[in-house]
């Protein structure tokens, strides 16, 4: 028997005796009073991702001129833990996606940059990425690298 069963039927005998637990949690002790033993060991880890909202480029945009991303992404669960824009060329684009972080701003807002140096002509593809503190992922658009933003670029 694991030390954490054993450590776990010990606090259930006890708990049937004694109407309060002590619990370890993160390096300290939580105490519960009454209640079910069995629901204080509840998982109460963030299944749900980071929200984004985001309004796509869709206009052309001039080649060889950064283009600056933005986003609002926020996770009332757990908290935003990192925010990426993945970017390719269209045109020759089979290549692997590059990625930059996304910077935080206020109120939630998150910006981005695709280089101008790594444009080519054509059009670029893109897509933001989140992760919570919990690491789950969202994608704007949802499909992600498979159905992604699309602008078009034109010269001067």
């Amino acid at each position: 028997m694991s030390i954490h069963s054993q450590s776990l039927s010990l606090l259930r005998a006890l708990s049937h005796a004694a109407p309060l637990v002590l619990l370890a949690c993160g390096g300290g002790l939580t105490s519960k009073v009454g209640g079910n033993l069995d629901t204080a060991f509840e998982d109460t880890t963030d299944k749900d991702p980071p929200e984004i909202e985001h309004v796509a480029v869709t206009d052309a945009q001039e080649l060889g001129v950064d283009v600056d991303i933005s986003a609002v992404v926020t996770d009332a669960d757990s908290g935003v833990f990192m925010v990426k824009l993945y970017y390719k060329n269209e045109i020759g684009g089979s290549g692997d996606w590059k990625s930059s972080a996304m910077v935080p701003l206020a109120d939630d807002q998150w910006m981005g940059t695709i280089p101008g140096e790594a444009q080519t002509s054509g059009g670029m593809n893109y897509y933001i990425e989140a992760l919570d503190n919990d690491q789950n992922v969202a994608r704007n658009p949802e499909k992600g690298a498979d159905d992604p933003w699309h602008f078009r670029l034109y010269e001067l």
